[in-house]
């Protein structure tokens, strides 16, 4: 783990632009499920929203799908 973490050291000091922050979970949900239904569906690359699930497209918290129990 030191290593990884020396890594992404490294890499900030070369990357003066880049920068990291912290994203509650509610605010990330969306985006977790947009990744998730990437891994597990046949698209890649540019994707339109058209393409998206609904489900997906339109989920903005976490209480906007069911969550399994």
């Amino acid at each position: 783990m030191r290593s990884g973490v020396n890594t992404i050291c490294r890499l900030l000091q070369e990357h003066e632009k880049w920068s990291f922050g912290w994203i509650p979970r509610e605010a990330n949900f969306a985006a977790h499920n947009l990744a998730k239904w990437c891994i597990n569906s046949t698209k890649f690359g540019e994707i339109c929203l058209s393409d998206l699930p609904s489900d997906v497209a339109l989920c903005d918290h976490a209480g906007s799908l069911s969550q399994p129990p």
